[in-house]
């Protein structure tokens, strides 16, 4: 209802005093000023719910960047110790993994042995006085191992970085008849002698333990390779985010699709899955042939 109108005159002006003070008027006027609060209210909500959003992907773009940055200071430590542990060895890198390596006995005084000492992690933690925390530890994994395995089996089994074992450094293991054997052929990079050639030490890895994904593995398998049925190197071009490190060679592209990459000339890349299924970056025989979808024959002297 319009209130009435009255030409302005001091008899007028108390009259419309009075009339606003009838229950009319009052009821338009609570009316308004819940309608104008509840407007508020849905135009402040709105703003913090934009807020919030905006928020949180900055937040997450910033961690991810800070995490990433702590797995590529822990691949320079790595490369830094691989490349002195071949100093230290007339030239010869460290294995990947060694059936022959004695047990370790760490400052703690815990002992490494079996498997894990055969894996490179407390082999290759000489190098950086058995510092595992942000190294072999580096962001999320440590939690991770801390809920699924034993402390030690788990840090020589999944620590950030996978090593190119098969192709620098190689695997030093026993046949049926437990002889050792070095696996070695042209592809590799056994030590520091190959001059001008720089491949893959080091790269992002992951594991899954059960259902759980670990942030982790000691070992990444090459693209191209005749132990499998199916190269992940074939069919990298069906990668996302969600596909599982066990069908990628455990190879974790987990910054924004890509994977922090150590070479053995000490610099540090961040290359995504179909930069890595390269084999010219992990094999010294492929980079000789430029030829990015080499296969490597494990043990069989060459590859094709």
């Amino acid at each position: 209802m319009r209130k009435p109108s009255f030409p302005s005159s001091p008899r007028n002006s108390a009259l419309i005093q009075r009339m606003n003070k009838l229950p009319f008027c009052k009821e338009r006027d609570s009316r308004s000023e819940r309608a104008l609060s509840i407007i508020e209210m849905l135009v402040s909500v709105s703003i913090v719910a934009v807020l919030s959003v905006l928020g949180g992907s900055v937040y997450s773009s910033a961690s991810q960047k800070a995490a990433m940055s702590r797995e590529v200071q822990a691949a320079k430590v790595l490369v830094t110790a691989f490349n002195v542990s071949a100093a230290d060895n007339n030239g010869r890198y460290i294995r990947g993994f060694d059936e022959e390596a004695a047990d370790i006995t760490l400052p703690s005084g815990e002992l490494v042995s079996g498997q894990e000492a055969r894996r490179y992690p407390f082999r290759l933690a000489a190098y950086f006085d058995y510092k595992t925390e942000g190294t072999i530890l580096v962001n999320k994994n440590k939690a991770q191992l801390e809920e699924g395995f034993d402390r030690i089996y788990g840090m020589s089994l999944c620590p950030a970085l996978a090593m190119n074992q098969s192709l620098v450094g190689g695997v030093y293991t026993r046949t049926a008849a437990a002889r050792p054997v070095e696996l070695s052929n042209a592809d590799q990079v056994l030590t520091t002698q190959a001059e001008g050639v720089s491949l893959l030490a080091f790269v992002s890895g992951g594991f899954i333990n059960g259902t759980a994904k670990v942030d982790g593995y000691f070992n990444a398998t090459p693209p191209y390779t005749t132990s499998k049925a199916v190269n992940w190197g074939a069919k990298v071009g069906t990668w996302n985010a969600s596909s599982s490190v066990m069908n990628f060679g455990n190879v974790d592209a987990r910054y924004g699709g890509k994977a922090v990459s150590a070479f053995t000339d000490g610099s540090i890349k961040m290359l995504s899955m179909s930069e890595l299924a390269d084999m010219r970056l992990w094999s010294k025989q492929a980079k000789a042939e430029d030829k990015p979808d080499y296969t490597y024959a494990a043990a069989a002297g060459g590859g094709r």
